[in-house]
């Protein structure tokens, strides 16, 4: 169980969180800009990387974003923050183009269906995706809000394949 940490901020910092991230607590904001913060090269020291996916989506427009995943290894989860306002207007999914296998949906795993919420976080901890050092990771986001622009932060967690001996 995770123990809880105090963590002080600045007037200026805290107004800033509450202005990126309306309607999330404290701690949901805390984590998504950590997430985001984090390089997508940076390993923890459990050999998982964090891939953040972050790009804002313009009324009635679909929007995606890349990134290789830069190890062998699996996708073990999809962390999503759907911020107040979304409504069900913004959907998001997680692709990976496998070398061999071609597209693979990750998160939702069923094809052609996406997430959509409204002021939630909801995350996929239990993936066991295999995906080699070449293969693209993609988001998708299809905004549906014909008057807003929305963001949806998106973390895939990487989990680089350990050789023993190695």
């Amino acid at each position: 169980m995770t123990q809880p940490t105090t963590i002080q901020v600045s007037r200026e910092t805290a107004d800033l969180l509450k202005q990126l991230f309306p309607s999330f607590t404290f701690d949901q904001s805390i984590k998504a800009v950590t997430a985001l913060a984090v390089d997508s090269g940076a390993t923890s020291a459990h050999n998982t990387r964090t891939l953040p996916f972050r790009v804002p989506a313009n009324p009635l427009t679909v929007v995606e974003q890349q990134r290789i995943g830069g190890v062998d290894g699996k996708i073990i989860g999809v962390i999503m923050h759907f911020p107040e306002g979304c409504a069900g207007l913004v959907e998001a999914r997680v692709m990976l183009e496998s070398d061999s296998l071609g597209e693979i949906p990750v998160f939702p795993s069923i094809d052609e269906t996406f997430i959509a919420l409204n002021a939630e976080t909801t995350d996929q901890e239990d993936l066991d995706i295999k995906i080699l050092k070449t293969e693209k990771i993609r988001v998708e986001w299809w905004n549906y809000d014909g008057a807003n622009v929305h963001t949806v932060p998106v973390e895939v967690l990487v989990e680089k394949e350990v050789v023993p001996g190695v």
